[in-house]
């Protein structure tokens, strides 16, 4: 069963690098332009992850994740930050327990890795 991985970017041409490189490596991608649109795609459909962008219109990624965290539905999806920013967000994605912090610009390659890590089924001890 494939996973469906919500990318929320504003920059269009960095959504349609996500887009079409996950879709290359197997995923259904939903892309949206802001948080407020990518809040509306959750509440619509099944995500399996969200990657989103730090700063953007109408809903930050923060604001996103937080507002995510907040709700049953999706307190324990996995998150991917996009930031042009420096490590200042660390404590902030630690506190919103995103899986990956990626700096942009970003490898295609990168991307895929790090959705391939955060999708990884825990393992279970054994015994």
């Amino acid at each position: 069963m494939r996973k469906r991985v919500l990318v929320v970017e504003d920059n269009l041409a960095q959504r349609a690098v996500a887009r079409l490189s996950l879709q290359n490596a197997g995923f259904d991608v939903v892309v949206e332009s802001n948080g407020r649109d990518g809040w509306l795609a959750l509440e619509q459909q099944p995500i399996d992850m969200v990657i989103s962008d730090q700063t953007m219109p109408e809903m930050t990624g923060f604001e996103l994740f937080r507002r995510m965290r907040q709700d049953v539905r999706f307190v324990d999806l996995p998150l991917i930050l996009l930031t042009a920013q420096g490590t200042d967000c660390e404590p902030q994605c630690r506190e919103l327990r995103v899986g990956k912090l990626i700096h942009k610009p970003f490898s295609p390659r990168e991307l895929v890795a790090a959705v391939n890590e955060c999708l990884k089924p825990l393992a279970l001890p054994v015994g």
